[in-house]
């Protein structure tokens, strides 16, 4: 890696070096720090490098900032749990209101798996599709009727209206008041 740096200083400027990663050298805690290194030594810019390390000493930075903040973290994953447990209230409620003989058990499995499914399916604009198809599928596992299933995912949706549309129209309204 040094001596590719090296070589790569000499090259014109316009030119981008791709630098290849092996998974054994992710296994060096030390990795990142390793390229930043031979970066600095050979005097190359990170910007010519393509791919991952171009970046990847300002994410290691980020991530070891985060890390020595070990409140923030925890802080961070006591309100997803909350918002989790939440979510899990709101389709229980759900069942009641429907009148679906389901418990607060089964509303906490079908939130975590409508969770897993929505961050699996993040390019995906607001999950659209995926998440009704998910309350159905997932709905199907923990023996919920399609009918009721997509019921819940309609619910699901009114909510994320009624939370974010507000947000949306005060953006676009801030927006048309001070345009660029």
């Amino acid at each position: 890696l040094r001596q590719a740096c090296a070589d790569a200083a000499s090259w014109p400027s316009d030119v981008r070096v791709a630098v290849n990663i092996s998974a054994v050298q992710f296994r060096n805690p030390n990795f990142v720090q390793t390229v930043v290194s031979a970066l600095a030594n050979a005097g190359l810019a990170a910007g010519r490098l393509e791919g991952f390390a171009a970046q990847a000493g300002r994410m290691d930075r980020y991530v070891r900032r985060a890390w020595r903040r070990p409140r923030a973290i925890a802080l961070c994953f006591a309100w997803q749990f909350l918002a989790w447990i939440v979510g899990a209230l709101e389709i229980w409620v759900a069942f009641l209101v429907f009148g679906l003989p389901f418990g607060f058990a089964e509303a906490l499995v079908l939130e975590a798996l409508i969770q897993a499914l929505s961050s699996a399916a993040f390019l995906v604009p607001g999950a659209l599709g995926l998440q009704e198809a998910g309350f159905i599928g997932i709905g199907a596992l923990v023996g919920i009727p399609a009918a009721p299933a997509a019921a819940l995912a309609i619910a699901r949706r009114f909510r994320d209206l009624f939370l974010y549309l507000p947000g949306l129209l005060a953006w676009a309204w801030l927006e048309r008041r001070n345009p660029p």
